[in-house]
């Protein structure tokens, strides 16, 4: 099969997923889903990558959470990005990844345009309306800590940053000191 043809047959695979909700595999079959999987072993491209990694999760096959687990660290933000937000989002697994999250918002050196930080925050703040996670918070306030330091401008809006981690839940149960990194922010 010739890339044009790879690239098409994807296209379909991918539409008929994500269009087709209301049976188990999203009305693909299991020798397309197998094809899937192969594909994103062995591609290269990271735009092909990004794409089969986004259909299993809509797929909601976790069988191939390694497989996607497996992106995290590959020096590419496209599909380091969509593996964390399937993991994190789709699948609802963002307690298993706080470090790889936290990692993320603190930024990686290949993530040169910011996706996997992007998203990661969106991921963390998420998962700090339901639970309390100080690994996460400290993951926040030290990237803006930076950026202050750096004079950085633009990433963080301190405002609506000092305002979100004020009222966290167990806000009461957060440590002084952290109380104090976040009041120091707004100076």
């Amino acid at each position: 099969m010739t890339d044009e043809d790879k690239d098409k047959y994807l296209d379909y695979l991918r539409n008929r997923a994500w269009d087709g909700e209301t049976d188990i595999n999203n009305g693909l079959t299991d020798e397309e889903i197998a094809w899937l999987v192969q594909e994103l072993q062995e591609s290269t491209n990271s735009n092909v990558q990004m794409s089969i990694i986004k259909t299993l999760g809509i797929l909601d096959r976790q069988c191939h959470r390694g497989l996607i687990e497996s992106f995290l660290t590959v020096p590419d933000c496209k599909p380091a990005h969509m593996a964390l937000f399937v993991l994190c989002v789709y699948w609802g697994k963002t307690a298993d990844y706080i470090e790889q999250v936290a990692a993320f918002i603190r930024g990686v050196d290949w993530d040169t345009f910011g996706d996997c930080r992007f998203w990661a925050v969106g991921i963390a703040g998420r998962y700090l309306e339901e639970a309390y996670e100080p690994r996460l918070i400290d993951a926040l306030l030290e990237s803006a800590e930076r950026e202050q330091e750096d004079e950085q401008d633009g990433y963080w809006d301190k405002d609506r940053l000092i305002g979100y981690l004020e009222d966290l839940p167990g806000r009461y149960d957060m440590p002084h000191s952290v109380a104090q990194r976040i009041r120091a922010l707004g100076n």
